[in-house]
């Protein structure tokens, strides 16, 4: 029955698939192998997939979303997430290897439990409360952590922010934050602070001065906050790291590997295989590559850019064109940001992008077992997907693009779709017209296409042909054995 776009209903017993449809586009809702689709645009859709158990709810995407995601190969472990105007969040995991339970009300609430069900409860910064807990937010840690506070009274944190223990009085009057082999005091935190222990010293009158060092990994110096800076780091391989600031007459930093210094009118950076100098910042920039006896150099800002190397090969007039070429990249463009192109050469694949702003994006996927996906969208009038195997995707008036609008599609497809078509390397194809004023689907078992208006609704099915009026309140269906007629919705 049709009276579409204000009403429609198609089932089909061979294909298991319903269509039901009410205002077209305002309400949707379709069936087919145990996959369940509704929606209304803007202000809800579901979708309930049978085979794979996931259920997606949307409200006023994306304002509240509900997600049920099974986990693990069996899928009876799950996943689920409730999520309103990303402030609100409640996450449910039980899988073999992970489970939790937590509840956010960012920034203030955070509560749950973690895989040994073990509980947290943060109404932040005032009331801590962890029992030896894996707390995912607001302070992530890879070890469990243990809260017992009542800010700014006291407070007595374990595992928080990579520390062994914090015992606050008065929060911030006074603190004490103690780790294996060493203590730090502070007082009217940050202002005054003092540090002892194996190899361990600090002392702070913040902002005029503060200095730690711990023996064998660091030692650290601010002065005039935020202006002065000194740093010192071992690295794992027992080299040296030295980072050198005061803001704005000079940066400096030294490296086993590299070593560069800028000045307010020079600087000059010299690693294994490149030595640089430049005058005025980014007015003007020589390099010089020690492999190739290449050599490159930057005038305004990178606006007119040369390189010969075997790191890269530039020519750049910018915005008119420029050309980069890298052991493993390409870059060009012409008239930035009007026309663009990058590929770029990963483990396992290449990845191709072409941008001709703002009507046409090209992206190329070419894997090393030789398949390969390619997309093309001439915005906002037309766009397609195809396939190494064979499927293909065309649409056409797509406001949105995005390759993973899944979502997006699902809440408010229907309202700019005005061509659709999808198909398989098996002949299978379907294609709709203005939702479906027009629709046609054809395989390998039936060609059948339909032309649906609110007056008169036209079916072709094979060799039959049916004609309704109204809805089915006069019609005729006809095929090579009989022809029947209808009047008044009664079959004569």
């Amino acid at each position: 029955m049709s009276l579409f776009p204000a009403a429609s209903y198609q089932h089909d017993s061979e294909t298991s698939r319903t269509e039901i449809n009410l205002g077209y586009p305002l309400f949707n809702l379709t069936s087919k192998n145990g996959t369940t689709q509704a929606r209304i645009p803007f202000v809800f859709s579901h979708r309930n997939e049978a085979d794979t158990k996931k259920i997606l709810w949307d409200f006023v995407w994306p304002l509240i979303t509900i997600r049920s995601k099974p986990r693990g190969e069996g899928g009876e472990e799950r996943r689920s997430q409730y999520r309103f105007l990303m402030m609100f969040e409640k996450s449910d995991k039980d899988t073999q290897n992970d489970s939790y339970k937590k509840f956010t009300f960012f920034p203030f609430l955070f509560t749950g439990t973690d895989k040994n069900d073990r509980s947290h409860f943060i109404f932040f910064p005032f009331v801590w409360y962890a029992n030896d807990a894996y707390v995912f937010l607001p302070f992530p840690s890879q070890q469990p952590q243990s809260y017992t506070a009542f800010l700014p009274f006291f407070g007595d944190f374990r595992n928080l922010g990579n520390n062994d223990r914090i015992l606050t009085i008065l929060w911030p009057l006074f603190a004490k934050v103690n780790n294996p082999g060493k203590y730090q005091y502070h007082f009217l935190w940050p202002v005054f602070g003092y540090g002892n222990g194996d190899g361990y010293k600090a002392l702070s009158v913040w902002p005029l001065f503060s200095f730690a060092k711990n023996d064998g990994e660091y030692t650290r110096m601010n002065y005039i906050w935020p202006l002065g800076y000194h740093r010192e780091t071992v690295l794992k391989d027992g080299g040296v790291k030295t980072f050198d600031l005061l803001f704005p007459l000079f940066v400096r930093q030294r490296t086993p590997k590299e070593k560069w210094d800028y000045y307010l009118l020079f600087g000059r950076k010299e690693t294994p295989k490149r030595s640089q100098w430049g005058i005025l910042g980014p007015v003007f920039r020589k390099a010089d590559y020690v492999d190739d006896n290449g050599y490159g150099f930057d005038i305004l800002f990178s606006m007119f850019k040369f390189e010969n190397s075997i790191e890269a090969r530039t020519r750049q007039v910018f915005p008119l064109f420029g050309h980069r070429r890298k052991p493993k990249e390409l870059f060009y463009y012409t008239l930035w940001p009007v026309f663009r192109h990058k590929t770029t050469e990963f483990e396992t694949y290449t990845y191709k992008r072409t941008f001709f702003f703002p009507f046409y994006i090209g992206r190329d996927m070419v894997y090393n077992d030789g398949s390969w996906e390619k997309r093309r969208t001439f915005f906002p009038f037309f766009g397609t997907i195809s396939k190494s195997d064979g499927s293909w995707q065309t649409s056409a008036l797509r406001f949105f693009y995005y390759d993973k609008a899944d979502a997006w599609e699902r809440n408010f497809g229907s309202i700019v779709s005005v061509y659709n078509s999808q198909g398989d390397a098996q002949g299978h194809y379907s294609r709709r017209v203005f939702g479906k004023i027009y629709h046609r689907e054809h395989d390998a078992n039936i060609d059948s296409s339909e032309v649906n208006t609110l007056v008169l609704q036209l079916k072709r099915e094979e060799e039959t042909r049916e004609y309704n009026f109204l809805g089915g309140l006069f019609g005729v269906k006809k095929n090579p054995e009989k022809t029947t007629f209808k009047v008044f919705f009664i079959p004569l």
